[in-house]
């Protein structure tokens, strides 16, 4: 099975895990991103084989 996880914040540490997940490296599922700049991480994920969904907060 599977495990499912989540990234909050797309920094460097965010952005080694979903390229890590992205490349094959790590065996997880990826559920959402979310992050305080929300065009710094559609900017990112756009880049990757298979983009995550992005949580978003408009608050």
């Amino acid at each position: 099975m599977v495990k499912s996880i989540g990234i909050v914040g797309c920094g460097a540490i965010g952005q080694a895990l979903v390229r890590a997940v992205d490349s094959g490296e790590l065996n997880v599922d990826i559920a959402g991103v979310t992050s305080r700049n929300e065009s710094k991480a559609h900017e990112f994920l756009a880049r990757l084989n298979t983009p995550p969904l992005i949580l978003a907060d408009s608050n």
